[in-house]
């Protein structure tokens, strides 16, 4: 069997809370997830510091919202679709940058490698420039019994 799914991950290195006003509550309601990385930063600062690296790349926080068990759809539009519907009416993810966000969408599709795939389309292509949004997209072989 098939796993099609599509997250919507957001992250920053300070901002602790998603802004409300930007998404609608009863569209994924409980359906984000939190992580945030509780390695203290100044730690990690050091550390960085001590071996010539720079600043720590990682963000300390880190939000996912994800189409698995929601979306039928062997579409990746269907699942992005649902994705940026969590949106209140007018925004798009690109004003999270302008907030301290940084953002993109992932799709994964798992099969037994028998052919086939989702389809890009052009109104998919069209809804990620609408949002200046990147797609990552990943392919997974999976033996089914």
């Amino acid at each position: 069997m098939s796993m099609i799914f599509a997250t919507l991950h957001i992250t920053s290195h300070d901002v602790s809370q998603l802004p409300k006003n930007l998404f609608l509550g009863e569209v994924a309601n409980d359906r984000w997830s939190l992580i945030e990385d509780d390695w203290p930063r100044k730690t990690r600062r050091e550390l960085h510091r001590r071996l010539g690296l720079g600043a720590p790349a990682v963000p300390r926080y880190r939000w996912t919202l994800c189409s698995v068990g929601v979306v039928e759809d062997f579409n990746p539009l269907g699942h992005v679709q649902w994705l940026l519907s969590a949106l209140s009416p007018g925004v798009k993810l690109h004003q999270l940058t302008e907030l301290g966000f940084d953002y993109w969408l992932a799709f994964a599709c798992s099969g037994n490698g028998t052919g086939g795939g989702a389809s890009l389309t052009e109104e998919l292509a069209q809804l990620l420039v609408l949002h200046s949004a990147r797609l990552d997209i990943g392919f997974y072989w999976t033996e089914h019994s």
